[in-house]
């Protein structure tokens, strides 16, 4: 991962464009990425951080989300057990959020649910400690498959 490894960026959000096949997947992904990079260059001038924000507006990298908060994290000194953790409790509250926008669960629910996610998440950490690229798998086509339709649509939920 970009965290372990900074120097392999551009290597791991190459991978990253090449396997997210949705167009939509991949444009929200490299939004939030760029945004992120954007956002930490200009809050903590960090070298580092400002050569990949000028990498990604020179088209020189995707900027896709997972590396870029890897390579945030390991930059600020975030030890690895946190920035995973950070990254799967964001994930988290990102889609809970949007089911409260939906209507689907009330904002106490959605926090309740989050809280009692928590062994879940813990978990999740740990079996991804060890993980490495060569791990990384699709297990949902049918969900990217119809989120792939989303520009399709006549009404969308959510601006991607």
């Amino acid at each position: 991962t970009t965290h372990d490894d900074p120097a392999r960026l551009a290597e791991i959000d190459a991978f990253a464009a090449a396997i997210t096949w949705s167009h939509v997947a991949e444009r929200a992904s490299r939004n939030q990425g760029r945004a992120l990079l954007d956002t930490a260059a200009r809050a903590f001038g960090h070298a580092a951080l400002v050569d990949a924000r000028e990498r990604v507006m020179r088209n020189e990298l995707h900027g896709h989300l997972a590396p870029a908060f890897g390579f945030l994290t390991r930059t600020l000194d975030v030890t690895r057990d946190d920035a995973l953790a950070a990254y799967l409790h964001l994930t988290a509250r990102g889609m809970l959020s949007s089911a409260v926008r939906l209507g689907v669960l009330g904002p106490t629910e959605a926090q309740s649910i989050h809280h009692r996610l928590h062994p879940v998440l813990d978990a999740a950490c740990a079996r991804a400690r060890d993980a490495s690229l060569d791990d990384v798998a699709q297990t949902a086509p049918l969900v990217e498959l119809f989120q792939a339709t989303q520009d399709r649509l006549y009404s969308r939920l959510f601006q991607s």
